[in-house]
């Protein structure tokens, strides 16, 4: 108790709480952050992160790690507001679903934040899940449409088969698939949604099912909007910086704190799709190549290598990623 009692007088909680249960007494603790108070906006998580997007103009948002295509910050917002649109006209509404099923590409900021322009919410599917893994999660999330990619559409088409999905949109072309380019090219006008941030639900990411089968995680427009601004002071970023995006976005670590964070602080985004083969020294070749600065991985995506920077690298010597 003794003990007990220094750490607690260390470390200055807020407040001191004394519970009784039956045979024993437990004590708990309220610790109070050094950092301030944050300040929560009452805006849509898709304004919040692109609010600067116009001032940036043509200053590069995302990068094509392997292709090298860039999309502006003026054309992510521009694009944001014709998926949007595009999703509207084809019937979708607000509190309906879509699901995203594809590997890091500029297109995913495109379909993630069309959606939630739209008053839709985002489910995203672990790129190395299974038919029978994508089956449970968008019938359980009760998805209307699909964003993927042609190599996804061995698992996705007989999903969609499946469930009867309304439309499956991919990253370019395939058979039985609407070309996700439908979504931008056309004169469809932007819908005009009323979002709650306190209680509207942005994204239904899913647990790993460590205790059981996946479950749907419901986070709200405030719940993300509060997410990035208590990581800000912990996790700088300028907008000089380019962001290797290794993490899938599919993760909220990749979605959040690799993708959001670093388009609201109006940085450049590289988003890399893990590779089978030496994916940890290509993609340190490219940091040295583009002076990519934050690097982030929590675990090595399958097939990563560990790297540490060598001598005479210009990104930040020493920092393993």
């Amino acid at each position: 108790m003794r003990g007990e009692a220094k750490v607690i007088q260390c470390l200055r909680p807020r407040a001191l709480l004394t519970r009784r249960r039956p045979g024993r007494t437990s004590i708990g603790v309220i610790f109070k952050s050094p950092h301030p108070d944050v300040a929560l906006p009452d805006v849509p998580l898709h304004e919040f992160v692109l609010r600067r997007a116009a001032a940036l103009g043509d200053k590069p948002a995302l990068v094509d790690a392997a292709s090298g295509r860039s999309l502006t910050y003026a054309a992510l917002a521009a694009g944001v507001a014709r998926v949007a649109a595009g999703l509207a006209a084809r019937g979708f509404r607000p509190g309906d679903v879509l699901g995203v099923f594809m590997p890091n590409a500029p297109e995913f900021a495109l379909a993630f934040h069309g959606t939630l322009a739209a008053g839709g919410v985002v489910t995203t599917i672990n790129s190395l899940c299974t038919v029978q893994d994508a089956v449970l999660q968008l019938r359980d999330a009760r998805a209307r449409f699909l964003v993927t990619v042609p190599p996804f559409m061995d698992r996705a088409g007989p999903v969609a088969q499946e469930l009867g999905i309304e439309e499956v949109f991919v990253i370019g072309s395939a058979p039985g698939a609407t070309a996700f380019a439908a979504l931008l090219e056309h004169d469809a006008p932007a819908p005009h949604v009323s979002i709650d941030p306190a209680t509207d639900l942005a994204v239904l990411p899913y647990s790993s099912g460590t205790t059981g089968f996946p479950k749907g995680v419901m986070l709200t427009h405030r719940n993300l909007v509060a997410n990035l601004l208590q990581t800000d002071p912990v996790h700088t970023l300028v907008e000089q910086d380019r962001v290797m995006a290794v993490l899938p976005f599919f993760h909220i670590y990749g979605m959040q704190v690799v993708l959001n964070l670093a388009l609201c602080r109006g940085a450049t985004v590289r988003p890399v799709e893990p590779e089978r083969h030496d994916v940890g020294r290509r993609a340190a070749r490219r940091r040295a190549r583009d002076r990519v600065r934050p690097a982030h991985r929590l675990p090595p995506p399958p097939g990563l290598r560990p790297h540490r920077s060598q001598p005479g690298d210009p990104c930040e010597p020493g920092r393993a990623w």
